[in-house]
């Protein structure tokens, strides 16, 4: 479904209506799901270059998945970028 979600994501801004910090964060979270964990830290990347902060629900769902997987040392290196 993931997939889906990028369709409706390239959908909606062709029609002139940007993603916001919901949108990217359930992508972020899709992509934590499946254990894509780097690409939803491009997603964050990609985020914050667009000028949209992560808010406390993004970086929650990050923190989550990186224990879950035991990268728990990677998220000092993720938080000060």
């Amino acid at each position: 479904m993931i997939f889906e979600v990028l369709d409706i994501v390239n959908t909606m801004r062709k029609q002139g209506i940007e993603p916001d910090v919901v949108t990217y964060s359930i992508l972020v979270d899709a992509y934590c799901k499946k254990g894509v964990i780097s690409k939803a830290e491009d997603i964050v990347d990609s985020m914050k270059k667009l000028g949209i902060e992560p808010d406390v629900v993004t970086y929650n769902i990050l923190v989550n998945a990186h224990c879950k997987e035991g990268m728990v040392p990677k998220l000092k290196i993720l938080f000060t970028r």
